[in-house]
């Protein structure tokens, strides 16, 4: 027995050994225990096969740039230079818009948002996007840019339950546990998602004969009470709702016949909490939305792990008419972070599915702009340091090339972070401008972001102006 133990004895330490020399491969730092201090190493690093951004072939080669009639149109007119242009369109400093019936970036929009400065009527941007924005990254620095320019308060569509309420700093909510909630990653059939991929269900029993849900304003840009509050909701038998505003309650019969409606609940600004109780059964809500009558209004419409492909399951007829309600003038779409969430580097079902996506959405919101943000940098390990995964310039291009198809404008906001490994430069930076995880950008990120961001459409606009005159 002994000499068997003492035979197995070496083949027992050289799978320790391995083991943790593979766990020291695979740790993502240097790490202590006690008084030991570990080091990183790559036992494997001369026989795995390297995925660099060199060694990775592109779905498509990059194109030759080439002035579009458009942009020859404007060079010739004298509002654009040539040579200039071919710069800004390989360091994606600006917008780029591929319309070719407009010779302006973004025209109707900032057409819409000139008439809004002059108080002549209101804007409304829906921002769609996934774990990037969720509870209102980047999107509230925007909004908040924007409404002290052009003016408007409140936060814009809110759905009736969020998983980030927690964080999101911008409104509170609180709910009941009696509902069930269906988004576009995990459909179900008769209850269609809506504009911001999913819809809440309250699930009323004996012992629980109502659902609710309560909202508070929130703290971030100091406007701590609500505006203009409204309700939108599916096809309803008669459910009753009870509401109550800052204490005082209200009741409605809901009786809508649409797939959307809308019930106005509110129109004195000044209120400080919004409860909504819901009896009754077969009733899909899909949110409320806090606005002003004037200036610009901003939807955060977030849901993580979204890769915008998945959009197609919110139905056309929906899409249409929230768009009776909302009449977006920008649709933004800024999705990436979840196809570059494995190694792959062909693109097409991806670019497929976001043709057909923006394709619909231009159908159901004909007066809007679109405006396709890219994916920002993403970092992995190689050999003991983080560096841009290979795939995120690949689909930087592919995004670029459904905007051009499809028509619409185009931001590259992997440029705008720095570029190639620039996520690591944001999370190792003395003041951490990204998480450890090397994909999300922390609240000073978002903060950061937001105003590069508004800051370009705000740049875009003076020169839309300037070249009106």
């Amino acid at each position: 027995m002994n000499q068997n133990r003492e035979r197995h004895r070496p083949f027992i330490i050289i799978l320790l050994t391995v083991a943790i020399l593979l766990f020291l491969t695979w740790a993502k730092s240097n790490f202590s225990v006690k008084s030991f201090n570990f080091k990183q190493v790559n036992i494997l690093s001369d026989v795995t096969k390297k995925i660099t951004l060199s060694s990775i072939p592109k779905t498509a080669p990059k194109e030759k740039i080439k002035l579009t009639k458009k942009e020859q149109r404007l060079a010739k007119a004298g509002k654009l230079n040539k040579d200039s242009l071919m710069l800004v369109l390989q360091k994606d400093e600006r917008i780029s818009d591929f319309r070719t019936d407009s010779l302006d970036i973004l025209g109707r929009f900032f057409n819409r948002l000139e008439q809004a400065e002059q108080g002549k009527n209101r804007v409304r941007i829906g921002w769609f996007g996934d774990s990037m924005i969720e509870g209102d990254f980047i999107t509230q620095t925007v909004r908040t840019a924007l409404q002290n320019q052009f003016g408007g308060k409140g936060v814009g569509f809110v759905t009736m339950l969020s998983p980030v309420a927690g964080f999101r700093q911008t409104i509170g909510q609180t709910s009941s546990a009696n509902w069930q909630t269906y988004t576009v990653l995990a459909p179900r059939k008769g209850f269609f998602p809506g504009i911001a991929g999913q819809v809440n269900i309250p699930i009323n029993s004996t012992e629980n004969p109502s659902s609710w849900a309560s909202f508070t304003p929130g703290t971030a840009d100091g406007k701590s009470t609500f505006q203009t509050l409204k309700l939108y909701y599916g096809r309803s038998r008669k459910n009753l709702l009870t509401y109550f505003l800052d204490g005082k309650p209200f009741t409605d019969s809901l009786k809508g016949r649409l797939l959307v409606n809308e019930l106005t609940l509110n129109t004195q600004p000044g209120l400080h909490q919004l409860k909504t109780v819901f009896k009754g059964d077969s009733l899909t809500v899909f949110g409320i939305s806090d606005e002003s009558e004037n200036g610009v209004l901003l939807d955060n419409l977030s849901l993580r792990g979204n890769s915008g492909t998945p959009l197609q399951a919110i139905p056309e007829q929906v899409l249409r008419q929230f768009n009776n309600y909302l009449k977006y003038d920008l649709i933004v779409l800024q999705y990436g972070t979840n196809v570059v969430a494995t190694t792959e580097t062909n693109m097409d079902w991806y670019e497929k599915g976001m043709i057909k996506v923006i394709n619909r959405l231009k159908r159901s919101f004909p007066q809007a702009d679109i405006l396709l943000i890219s994916v920002g940098d993403k970092s992995y390990k190689e050999d003991m340091q983080f560096v841009t995964q290979p795939n995120v310039p690949i689909l930087v291009e592919t995004q670029r090339r459904i905007a051009k198809q499809t028509g619409i404008a185009f931001w590259n906001l992997f440029q705008a972070m720095g570029g190639v490994n620039s996520m690591a430069k944001w999370v190792e930076s003395p003041t951490p401008l990204a998480n450890k995880d090397y994909t999300h950008v922390n609240v000073r990120g978002a903060a950061k972001l937001g105003k590069i961001i508004s800051n370009n459409l705000l740049n875009e606009y003076q020169l839309y102006k300037k070249n009106r005159r």
